[in-house]
């Protein structure tokens, strides 16, 4: 028995202009895995929901939901000095060698969005050990 599209697990979720949104997060065949309640991409998908359902902006609720792989992914490392340690690399990446420094604030702003996105993650799903790569959003052909 060949797989199709069909089989695969796809979530819908509803944007404020009430059109459907999908996130596809793809794992294999249904008929070839056991049915588990909580799988990574339903857990990632409740993570992600509350973050991105009323941004109108299609293209900022996709740098939201790369926000949330990262802090997802973050979330992973037990120690929370390894969780702090690559958080401060993340806003060196973002803040460190701009042409013009960022507004006093807004880098300790940011990184503790990112440290509570990733204690989030550990208090919700602290049995998720899986890191999740990417996360497509697509809108819905209807809007």
């Amino acid at each position: 028995m060949t797989a199709s599209r069909a089989d695969y697990p796809t979530f819908w979720f509803v944007d404020p202009a009430c059109s459907p949104l999908v996130l596809a997060l793809r794992h294999g065949p249904m008929q070839d895995t056991r049915v588990r309640p909580h799988t990574t991409a339903s857990c990632f998908a409740t993570y992600l929901l509350p973050h991105v359902l009323f941004v109108a902006d299609f293209e900022e609720r996709e740098r939201i939901a790369k926000v949330c792989c990262l802090t997802w992914n973050i979330g992973l490392f037990p120690d929370a000095r390894d969780r702090e340690r690559h958080i401060e690399n993340t806003l060196a990446l973002f803040f460190d060698g701009e042409e013009a420094p960022a507004p006093p604030g807004v880098r300790q702003g940011y990184g503790e969005e990112l440290t509570m996105l990733a204690d989030l993650k550990r208090d919700l799903f602290p049995w998720q050990f899986a890191n999740v790569m990417h996360a497509d959003l697509e809108p819905w052909a209807g809007s």
